[in-house]
């Protein structure tokens, strides 16, 4: 059996590049959605982002920030 990596995988191709923290750089995760019948295809889990205005240096600054970095503190919304 051979394994596709890289950008020739199908998971890959479709992960959104948004779906990244810019905080913590939390991504998409990849595996295989097995079934009732255990066959296995490409499956990716993305990280909950949302796209927030941040303080940054005093200034406010769109960014995307998953939900685990605004829950614990670590942005302040402007």
């Amino acid at each position: 059996m051979s394994v596709v990596v890289g950008k020739n995988n199908p998971a890959v191709r479709r992960c959104k590049s948004m779906a990244k923290c810019a905080i913590c750089e939390k991504g998409p995760h990849f595996g295989n959605a097995v079934s009732h019948s255990h066959r296995r295809s490409n499956k990716v889990w993305n990280a909950n982002v949302k796209s927030v205005k941040v303080k940054v240096n005093g200034n406010a600054k769109k960014m995307y920030v998953c939900t685990s970095c605004l829950r614990s503190g670590l942005v302040e919304r402007a």
